[in-house]
């Protein structure tokens, strides 16, 4: 009786762990595949970085093209979006994501507030204070970044507009980028 006892305590838990790991690896994109659906849009990458043992997919979008008033005021304004994976591919549940704004003008342009406000099919999303770093070589630089949950990800990649308002700048995404957004979401989706 105490053999059948122990036996079973530990082989119903090491079943169940067996079951558990063929669920999460069925759930996971191999980062191969990943690589492949990236391809086809030039903005997005896939990566993995085997210093940190992370899965890194970026998409970066150049806002000045889009919106004359910052061609007019910024040598640069592009915005990145970059979602983690602790898993040698992409799962359902990133580690981190950020969005972040790079900027080089004349002058700084988030000294006074980081505040960031993204507005999607007229409903407005307050991500707050972002994470600033500048410096000045010959013109002001700077990167803002936000911590912001997979479901901005989702929105972007639904949204049939958006637009953001940041530092007293105001932009709207193009159909074009939201495009890239699209491609995005579709290369982190795992069926």
């Amino acid at each position: 009786m105490i053999t059948y006892r122990s036996a079973r305590i530990f082989i119903l838990p090491a079943f169940i762990l067996a079951a558990l790991l063929s669920v999460a690896s069925a759930q996971t994109k191999p980062l191969e595949k990943a690589q492949e659906e990236a391809a086809a849009t030039p903005a997005i990458s896939v990566a993995y970085d085997e210093t940190r043992y992370l899965t890194i997919a970026k998409l970066t979008i150049d806002s000045r093209d889009e919106n004359e008033p910052l061609k007019k005021s910024t040598k640069k304004f592009e915005w990145t979006l970059e979602s983690w994976f602790s898993v040698k591919g992409i799962d359902q549940n990133p580690a981190r994501v950020v969005l972040c704004a790079s900027t080089q003008s004349k002058r700084f342009l988030f000294q006074n507030s980081t505040e960031l406000i993204l507005t999607f099919a007229g409903e407005d999303i307050l991500l707050g204070e972002g994470q600033r770093t500048s410096e000045f070589k010959g013109r002001a630089r700077e990167s803002v970044c936000w911590e912001v949950d997979k479901m901005i990800v989702e929105e972007f990649g639904s949204a049939a507009s958006a637009s953001f308002s940041a530092a007293g700048l105001k932009g709207n995404f193009s159909a074009d980028s939201l495009a890239k957004f699209k491609a995005y979401s579709r290369v982190l989706a795992v069926k």
